[in-house]
This record gives C-alpha cells, structure tokens and sequence, in this order.
C-alpha cells in the first residue's frame, strides 16, 4: 500500500518513478541507468534495502558515482540504518 501511495504522489508531481519488487532487481536496475535519488525499501524480499544500498556504494566507488539513497522502514534501529 505505501509504495502505491508514494508511486501515486510522486508522478502526480511530474517525476519519473521505476518500481523493483525486491533487492536485487533494484540493484540491477540501479547498476543500469543512472537515478536522481532512490527511496529503499529496508525490508525488501530476496535482497533487503540495506544489503542492496551496501552494493551499491561498492558499485559506486569502482564507477566513481553517487546516488542519494533515503531508507523507508518501520525498523526502528535507526543506527544499522545509517551505517
């Protein structure tokens, strides 16, 4: 339900949304093209958020680019988040 109401809002504003239904296709999808900012889903099936951000910057430190990355999650381990 969340991702439908951010999906929903965020292309009523006019932006470009991509939707990945677990980790390791946003990965993939992040490795392909180049985004403005990713919202993560923390607790994604197959890869989670956090392991799938973690690849990314590997990924990004051998490309030499950056994507902001904001974490979305009910956990309330806001440490393990930010690290």
């Amino acid at each position: 339900m969340n991702r439908r109401l951010a999906h929903g809002l965020l292309t009523k504003e006019g932006h470009h949304v991509t939707l990945a239904d677990n980790g390791a296709q946003a990965l993939s999808q992040l490795r392909r093209a180049r985004y403005d900012l990713v919202l993560m889903d923390v607790e994604m099936p197959v890869m989670n958020g956090l392991a799938a951000t973690v690849a990314l910057r590997r990924h990004e430190r051998a490309t030499g680019r950056y994507t902001p990355v904001i974490a979305l999650t009910s956990n309330t381990n806001r440490e393990e988040c930010l690290a």
